[in-house]
């Protein structure tokens, strides 16, 4: 659904901003 790709993205982009 397109929520949880907003939701995986967002992560994504997390992830990258912490590692």
């Amino acid at each position: 659904s397109p929520y949880l790709a907003r939701v995986f993205i967002h992560n994504v982009r997390n992830n990258s901003i912490i590692g």
